[in-house]
């Protein structure tokens, strides 16, 4: 699975501290994970651009909701 947005600035895991990114899901979706323990938190969007979508996963990883 390749990385996108590389440079983005997320919050490490909640869970064991490692470093987290963010890839595709499809085409509609992305996934923000764990590069260490592979928590993930994966979500697609129908209606929205993909811009709002990845915006929206980078808040709540960092809010932690």
């Amino acid at each position: 699975m390749n990385e996108i947005k590389p440079n983005i600035k997320l919050k490490p895991c909640p869970f064991c501290g490692g470093e987290a990114g963010m890839f595709y899901y499809g085409s509609k979706g992305r996934i923000i994970k764990c590069k260490r323990c592979v928590i993930q938190k994966r979500q697609k969007v129908l209606n929205k651009s993909i811009e709002w979508l990845e915006d929206k996963m980078i808040e709540n990883w960092n809010k932690r909701i």
